[in-house]
């Protein structure tokens, strides 16, 4: 059963323009939400996270305070996506889930100018420097490759220089000056290469 049931998980998963994270209000963020935040995450996949049986929750302003926390605790990779607290039993908000999954959808298909980019970049790199053994990161060339998810690439002066504290910060700056929203962002990194020119 357990089997089944991942591999029905996994299919949905796949075939899913956006997904909504139910969490029963009543329980919290155990295991299985988890489990599966994980699987979206790596295929991924834009997310709605819903906190479902709100009309049953007393002292709802504290409720949602802890519900944010243990998102950021339990599934803090997932950290870019909005919380919608609902009632599939009395209808309560079920509307702002196809509100928000557009805009979330926009969101994963967006492509970022050249000129966004540059404005960006140059503003993080103004901002924050990284340096190790002595040297420091160089970002020679970047660019968006695609979209559903975005995926962006630098070409750096060298690759062992690039340290996952960096690579957030650059993630940070992006959805801090272009949302994001709802969406996994990809970024990858090259050993940058002098273009030969031909005598």
């Amino acid at each position: 059963m357990e089997y089944l049931s991942t591999l029905s998980t996994n299919c949905a998963i796949e075939f899913a323009d956006v997904a909504v994270l139910v969490v029963d209000a009543s329980q919290g963020v155990g295991s299985t939400e988890v489990k599966i935040a994980r699987l979206l995450t790596e295929k991924n996949k834009p997310v709605i996270v819903a906190v479902n049986k709100w009309d049953l929750i007393d002292g709802k302003e504290e409720v949602a305070k802890y519900f944010k926390e243990q998102l950021k605790k339990r599934i803090k990779f997932m950290s870019w996506t909005n919380i919608i607290f609902i009632s599939a039993k009395t209808g309560q908000r079920l509307e702002r889930i196809f509100q928000e999954a557009e805009i979330v959808f926009k969101q994963y298909a967006k492509q970022l100018t050249q000129e966004e980019l540059n404005e960006v970049v140059c503003d993080a790199l103004t901002r924050k420097s990284y340096t190790s053994k002595g040297k420091i990161l160089k970002l020679k060339e970047y660019s968006q490759v695609a979209v559903k998810p975005p995926v962006f690439i630098f070409s750096v002066n060298d690759i062992s220089l690039v340290h996952f504290s960096y690579e957030r910060f650059l993630e940070n700056c992006l959805r801090d000056k272009f949302g994001f929203r709802g969406t996994p962002i990809v970024l990858k990194f090259r050993k940058h290469y002098r273009k030969k020119v031909e005598q």
